[in-house]
């Protein structure tokens, strides 16, 4: 069993996307890193400056339809706001020297 911050979700269209762009299911280093940068893509602007840039990347709120499949909000700790995701480790059905991820439901 294992704690992940995301898990690719046949109801996030960024998991269907992902996976036809590169070829097969990307894992939540790839969402999270897409998320990271579409944040601080908006953080950017002309004259940006250390401090504009931290102080809108605390203020960011974004959508589901503009991130990997969650809202993206930051907590004052600037940590991500968002619950862990747990998962366990199975074998794949048709190659058991190879293993899979299934996300345990409530």
């Amino acid at each position: 069993m294992l704690a992940v911050p995301w898990f690719a979700q046949p109801t996030y269209p960024y998991t269907n996307l992902a996976a036809k762009r590169w070829g097969g299911r990307v894992s939540w280093r790839t969402a999270t890193s897409y998320d990271a940068t579409k944040a601080f893509t908006k953080a950017l602007s002309e004259n940006a400056t250390r401090n504009s840039v931290l102080t809108k990347l605390q203020q960011t709120n974004l959508s589901l339809s503009e991130t990997s499949g969650e809202p993206l909000q930051f907590l004052k700790s600037g940590d991500r706001n968002t619950d862990p995701l747990l998962v366990r480790v199975i074998p794949k059905s048709n190659n058991f020297s190879e293993y899979d991820f299934q996300i345990i439901q409530d």
